[in-house]
């Protein structure tokens, strides 16, 4: 069962992959002319010279450069020639912490950087896993996140290669399930959130499993009246964050939306556009980045008739 598992994952790995950029390149039946243009020049924006794209200190990160690339590949414009030069010098240096790690994998899927180099990332990757056969944020950990092992088993599709025993990995993340179908990011946390369940969906997803419908009821009642989705019950507002996974992970679920929640969605999105051409995460934050473009691109995508 074990290495059926695996074949399915590293058959559906790839796609899952493909499927989160191509719901965010789905935005562009929502977007006019002059709105695609105007989220377009933004993003070229926050570029710089050396290929990579900025934080929101204005420096070069791998973690938003894979946003930004996302973000172009949505509009189909090329990734900055720099792109290439910038990330296999980020890979030659290794050493880097889980996330950013994880981000020069998925920047992998949309520039080319040579096997060699993908296989070395999923080699760096490898060192994060647990001793419970998932992955985690920090080499050694014992138990495994839903959040951590979702992005290692995303990075080894987007690098086109298989990922080590994903049933084992799987398997890992079902302690961190809670009675209602939500997930907790480690065991013995009682707080679920938007993203870590809908990590955990994707995990399943990735290992060949429909995500219960305990998950997906749980995610669809995190919706807030109004338009938008909460990270989570006890939460004051909806996020652009929870918003884009929510919907996104119910769209692959193929989960129905009312029309009126669709709608609201849609404003909500809408909203949180601000006068450069970016979004913010929230009604409480008017600062804009790649990664809440990219989001917002996202939840616009899996909106999209």
């Amino acid at each position: 069962m074990k290495i059926v598992t695996t074949m399915l994952a590293s058959l559906i790995a790839p796609r899952l992959y493909r499927r989160l950029l191509g719901t965010a390149s789905r935005a562009m039946k929502l977007l006019d002319e002059s709105s695609a243009d105007a989220m377009r020049a933004y993003v070229e924006g926050k570029f710089l010279s050396c290929g990579a794209a900025v934080d929101r200190a204005g420096q070069a990160d791998i973690y938003y450069t894979f946003f930004g690339l996302g973000c172009l590949r949505a509009f189909d414009v090329q990734a900055p020639p720099e792109a290439s030069t910038f990330l296999r010098d980020r890979i030659d240096r290794g050493g880097g912490d889980f996330v950013h790690t994880a981000a020069l994998a998925l920047c992998a899927g949309m520039v080319p950087l040579g096997l060699p180099r993908r296989r070395a990332l999923a080699a760096a990757i490898e060192t994060f896993r647990t001793v419970d056969g998932g992955y985690g944020t920090k080499e050694g950990a014992a138990c495994a996140t839903p959040y951590a092992t979702y992005l290692a088993l995303l990075a080894h599709g987007a690098l086109g290669l298989s990922p080590a025993n994903a049933a084992q990995a799987r398997q890992a993340i079902l302690p961190c399930e809670q009675a209602d179908g939500s997930y907790v990011n480690r065991r013995g946390e009682t707080a679920a959130n938007v993203t870590t369940t809908a990590a955990a969906a994707g995990v399943h997803g990735i290992c060949g499993r429909r995500p219960s419908r305990h998950l997906l009821a749980w995610v669809q009642s995190q919706y807030s009246q109004g338009g938008g989705f909460r990270s989570s019950p006890n939460a004051p507002l909806p996020d652009l964050l929870s918003t884009a996974v929510a919907l996104h992970t119910l769209r692959q679920s193929r989960v129905r939306l009312l029309p009126e929640v669709k709608r609201d969605c849609l404003v909500f999105v809408q909203d949180l556009w601000q006068e450069d051409g970016g979004f913010a995460g929230s009604i409480a934050d008017d600062l804009t980045d790649c990664e809440y473009t990219f989001y917002a691109l996202v939840a616009l995508g899996a909106l999209a008739d």
